[in-house]
């Protein structure tokens, strides 16, 4: 159903209800009805605040959430440029060493 997907998505970018709540200007009780399928669908205006909490078109969102297609997790580049983000100047191994 459309609503897991959106928890999948959400979880795949790390997330919490609480920040998808904040990104959107969404009450963190709705959002959780939401991706609880609460509702039948989703209002066009829901549609385009989550998809740009989530970093995406509201055409790629919508395809998200309305294909059979398992939502991808975490590709292996965007694991790379958070690591990088989390360590700045610092190398791995230091960041280990002084963990």
């Amino acid at each position: 159903m459309w609503y897991t997907k959106i928890k999948q998505i959400r979880e795949s970018k790390g997330l919490t209800q609480q920040e998808v709540s904040d990104r959107t200007g969404l009450d963190v009780t709705h959002y959780s009805h939401i991706e609880n399928g609460y509702y039948k669908s989703l209002k066009d205006e829901y549609r385009t605040k989550l998809a740009q909490a989530f970093g995406m078109t509201t055409s790629e969102f919508s395809t998200l959430i309305y294909s059979d297609e398992p939502i991808p997790k975490q590709t292996l580049p965007e694991l790379i440029e958070e690591l990088k983000t989390i360590l700045g100047n610092r190398s791995l191994l230091n960041y280990l060493l002084l963990a």
